[in-house]
């Protein structure tokens, strides 16, 4: 049996590092190799490090457990040598040790699991020991302290996984050290000097090319230097033409859908609502027609400084030419239920016979995220139709892809959430 490790967890390390220490008579820096201590805690791991702490969704004794793997790295302090050079000798290459410190939980109870992995333990159920940084391999000299009234199943096995885990990394390491020193004496001595001609050869002859390239290029400069500057010139010119005949272009299609838009943007909020609605001119349905046949992502662009009604009208436009099956539907009959008689009015405002697909242009609703005001009565009211079986389900369509947040806001009130992506691709959340 062990505890789990949690993450407010303290840790203390003890690594054996290189280093420079500081000595008070001639040379004054001497290398060598000394104890090195620091402290933490597995929290750190949040702001610095790999992070493994299952969604925080698991907790023993109230607070969040960890996985195995779970890492605390760099800036692991004080991290100052003990001995044999004492904490006067102080090491010049401690910030470089800070910059590879760690602490790794490596031993868990594989049998118990979480989203990030099986849960990290401490063996010895207020101690455990963590890997962490060593000269020359990482070794298990972290001591993690633990506390708790929550067991898990530890075993033999478990522990075994857990020194093997060290073993391997430990093994990476060492290769990385020494591999080329090993290697570079399995060489014989009759290669090693055929390299050194075939490399001193590689470099002459690269030499000589580079210099070669820089003669021609320097030619080139020279013979058409005046005539790519004139080309440049040209290219300047025309360029202004251009973007004056975008920028004026650009003000006379912005001053006109600002005259559009005006009434709108300057009356009331009431004055706003009918402005719209009675907005079906010609001018209007056209601009609606026109921007439903963008692509999204420039539909998006063109309908971003709209007012949010008539931004909302647009959205809706939009979906009824792109996505009219999905949307709508046959019929787009409203409060349709087969045990009672058709309406004798069609009625087009979004509802999918016994379906109800309320369309949120995502912009206008960022104020009301937290399902109140507007958003909260409009729900209220679905929830009648449905406790009336009037309607069957709802659905909602926002025109980006809605928060996290109010997805699950949203989805614990039963109602269906689909958006459309940059492409304009109807997906379901």
């Amino acid at each position: 049996m062990a505890f789990p490790c949690k993450i407010t967890n303290p840790f203390i390390n003890l690594d054996l590092h290189d280093g420079l220490f500081v000595i008070f008579a001639p040379p004054f820096l001497v290398p060598g190799k000394a104890m090195h201590a620091g402290a933490g805690c597995l929290v750190t791991a949040r702001a610095i490090g790999e992070n493994k702490e299952n969604n925080r969704k698991i907790l023993a004794d109230g607070l969040e457990v960890v996985s195995q793997g779970h890492c605390v790295e760099k800036i692991i302090l004080p991290h100052l040598n003990l001995f044999p050079f004492l904490p006067v000798n102080i090491n010049t290459l401690i910030p470089l040790l800070l910059l590879g410190a760690e602490s790794k939980c490596v031993f868990a109870s594989l049998t118990v699991k979480g989203p990030d992995g099986p849960i990290a333990v401490t063996p010895l159920y207020v101690v455990g020991f963590n890997q962490t940084c060593n000269d020359p391999c990482c070794l298990p000299t972290s001591t993690l302290l633990n506390w708790g009234t929550v067991d898990l199943g530890f075993t033999m096995a478990d522990f075994q996984a857990g020194l093997m885990s060290m073993a391997f990394d430990a093994l990476i390491e060492l290769a990385f050290e020494f591999g080329p020193d090993i290697l570079g004496k399995m060489i014989p001595k009759g290669l090693k000097k055929q390299q050194a001609i075939v490399f001193k050869k590689l470099k002459d002859y690269g030499s000589v090319q580079i210099k070669k390239m820089g003669k021609q290029l320097d030619l080139l400069g020279k013979k058409f230097g005046k005539k790519l500057r004139n080309g440049l010139d040209i290219s300047s010119k025309a360029k202004k033409r251009v973007t004056s005949w975008v920028k004026d272009k650009s003000e006379r299609l912005v001053s006109k859908n600002n005259k559009l838009l005006q009434a709108g943007a300057e009356s009331s909020s009431t004055k706003i609502k009918k402005t719209v609605k009675n907005q079906s001119s010609k001018e209007w349905t056209d601009i609606k027609t026109k921007l439903a046949k963008d692509k999204y992502d420039v539909f998006l662009k063109k309908t971003e400084n709209m007012h949010p009604s008539q931004r909302g009208s647009a959205f809706e436009e939009w979906l009824k030419t792109n996505h009219k099956d999905k949307v709508y539907g046959k019929g787009r009959n409203k409060f349709v239920n087969p045990d009672q008689p058709p309406p004798k009015k069609i009625i087009t405002d979004g509802w999918i016979n016994t379906e109800k697909k309320e369309l949120w242009e995502y912009k206008h609703y960022k104020s009301e995220t937290t399902l109140t005001g507007h958003s909260k009565d409009q729900l209220d009211r679905y929830k009648m139709l449905i406790e009336k079986d009037e309607v069957k389900k709802i659905n909602y369509v926002f025109s980006q892809k809605p928060s996290d947040d109010l997805f699950d806001k949203l989805e614990s009130e039963n109602i269906n959430v689909f958006y459309l992506d940059k492409n304009g691709n109807l997906l379901n959340y």
